[in-house]
């Protein structure tokens, strides 16, 4: 079964209902060596420095 497989079939009552489902690590850049062991195991990895280059107007907190 894919990861978040379960979500799609049976959601949560604040998950709105969908056929599909993905996993998505969002974490800083600082963090993805620590996390690299389990980063396949995720459908996408994006860092809060992705989200700011992407959309500068973000005010994300620092640390």
């Amino acid at each position: 079964m894919p990861r978040a497989a379960c979500w799609a079939r049976t959601p949560p009552k604040a998950v709105l209902p969908h056929m599909t489902a993905t996993t998505v690590l969002l974490c800083g850049s600082g963090c993805l060596g620590k996390f690299a062991p389990h980063l396949p195991k995720f459908g996408a990895v994006i860092t809060f420095e992705d989200m700011v280059a992407a959309f500068p107007q973000l005010s994300l907190p620092a640390g």
